[in-house]
């Protein structure tokens, strides 16, 4: 049985009531993102139809995952709720689990697809993979290290370019 990994986007859109006979897993950091009565009622029905479990990924699965996101160059944008879906899907995926990461977090889905998960974007907008750089709009200055705010020559601020684009199949 697939099992889909849904961030609180996910959770948010009409895909879950769309899919009635889906499985859902969330890290708990997810659900304790979500604030609004009609999602929370939302969520703690998908919980009480034994549809919506809550998990959380061990500390090295969550490394992992910031590896991952360090080598895309999609760190820099990724929240802690990302991050530990990722660790989340990193563990099921290597503990042979078919699973599929559901976001509308366009760089949630470039490192999920990154470290090999399937993905699915419930608005259908994602269309490539992407690698990422940091980029100087004042002397040009470019690394690939996307935590840099501030330029090491000038000391502007960095702006993120794609490095490479590849379409997904």
């Amino acid at each position: 049985m697939r099992v889909y990994l849904v961030d609180t986007g996910a959770l948010l859109t009409n895909w879950v009531q769309k899919n009635p006979d889906a499985r859902f897993v969330a890290p708990s950091s997810v659900i304790e993102e979500i604030r609004n009565r009609p999602s929370i009622q939302r969520v703690e029905s998908l919980i009480s139809l034994d549809r919506l479990s809550i998990e959380d990924a061990q500390e090295h699965c969550i490394r992992e995952a910031q590896k991952a996101a360090t080598e895309t160059g999609d760190i820099s944008v990724l929240s802690t709720q990302d991050i530990d879906l990722l660790g989340l899907a990193f563990r099921r995926s290597r503990n042979g689990d078919e699973v599929t990461v559901v976001s509308t977090d366009i760089a949630v889905l470039n490192v999920a697809r990154f470290i090999g998960v399937k993905i699915l974007d419930p608005r259908g907008k994602i269309s490539h993979d992407v690698q990422w750089m940091m980029k100087c709009p004042a002397c040009g200055n470019s690394t690939k290290n996307t935590k840099l705010v501030e330029c090491e020559v000038c000391g502007t601020k960095m702006k993120r370019r794609s490095v490479s684009r590849r379409k997904i199949k």
